[in-house]
């Protein structure tokens, strides 16, 4: 195949794919509120990190209650927050965004204490974190 001919498809790709988004203008809804959400996902999660370390120094143990490590998951502006197993040697948790269904980030640190018939990963794409404490998200 012709450089020309591969630049033709790879612009008629593109194409496509802006037909499509003035098509379906709530995916360049989804994508604006992902980005802006994306931050605030992460920063949750990088801050239950330290307040599950805190936690662990008192207790020797990481916490699954949100009361308890201090999370105030009642505001309305704030990503849902969920811890989803904690033992003495991990936790792993998700931030799901309140604006966008199934767009979410997650973390683990240690033994990621999530039962095994469920793997760790996010909502949307199924991205699956790698490395302990820091978090993984749908990006848009």
């Amino acid at each position: 195949m012709t450089k020309a001919r591969l630049a033709l498809i790879g612009s008629t790709l593109a194409c496509l794919a802006r037909v499509s988004e003035a098509q379906n203008p709530s995916s360049v809804r989804d994508s604006t509120a992902a980005a802006e959400a994306l931050p605030a996902l992460r920063a949750t999660l990088v801050k239950l990190v330290a307040l599950e370390e805190m936690y662990w120094g008192e207790h020797q143990s990481y916490g699954t209650n949100l009361k308890d490590l201090g999370v105030d998951s009642a505001k309305t502006n704030s990503p849902l927050v969920s811890v989803l197993g904690a033992s003495k040697g991990g936790w792993s948790a998700v931030a799901r965004s309140r604006a966008i269904s199934k767009f979410s980030c997650v973390i683990f640190v240690g033994d990621a204490g999530v039962p095994s018939t469920k793997p760790l990963q996010t909502d949307r794409f199924q991205h699956v974190p790698a490395t302990q404490g820091k978090p993984v998200c749908d990006e848009p």
